[in-house]
């Protein structure tokens, strides 16, 4: 979105799940008001930077050129370390890996990389389903975890293949996640 014109009011949080639960960014990252889903069951937002959707260099940058998001699906009884184990092996299958692609399809999709440890699974994945009017990288890294009940699944999506290191997406997933269970 161009930085012209007068600037646009932005939110940096969204509620969602009937508002019983705050999404909020690192600095720098707004709420994409077009792509923020909630639905009983599963709830989605899509934060950019600030600067481009306020149309007002003055608001704070982003400290990476990436796409941040959030999808949250449904309450269940599950411990959470029961769920990530579930969703662990469930990654592993085909039907499980056609989750991780934009098509839906396994062969567009591979998990390059799963890593497990404090109540999360982080996968770094290649998706080569992207629309090719998406300027993001195919290769990013997604967190699954949980927050407040329910299966959560954060991403960090560069905005350019190899402008953004693996440490350092790893790192906004956990600032990411830090600042959601600060807010919560």
């Amino acid at each position: 979105m161009p930085e012209t014109g007068a600037p646009i009011p932005v939110q940096t949080q969204a509620r969602i799940a009937g508002g019983e639960i705050v999404i909020a960014a690192p600095r720098g990252f707004c709420v994409d008001p077009k792509t923020l889903r909630d639905a009983p069951g599963a709830s989605f937002v899509l934060f950019g930077h600030c600067p481009a959707m306020a149309r007002d260099p003055a608001q704070p940058r982003p400290s990476a050129p990436v796409l941040l998001s959030v999808t949250l699906g449904p309450e269940d009884n599950l411990s959470d370390s029961a769920r990530i184990k579930t969703i662990a092996a469930f990654f592993e299958t085909d039907i499980g890996r056609a989750t991780l692609a934009r098509s839906g399809r396994t062969e567009d999709v591979d998990l390059i990389e799963a890593r497990s440890g404090q109540g999360r699974l982080l996968l770094k994945i290649r998706d080569r389903s992207a629309p090719a009017s998406v300027a993001e990288a195919q290769v990013f890294w997604r967190m699954i975890t949980v927050i407040e009940g329910r299966i959560a699944s954060l991403s960090v999506m560069p905005l350019a293949e190899n402008q953004v290191s693996d440490a350092r997406q790893r790192e906004l997933l956990v600032e990411f996640i830090s600042q959601i269970r600060a807010v919560n």
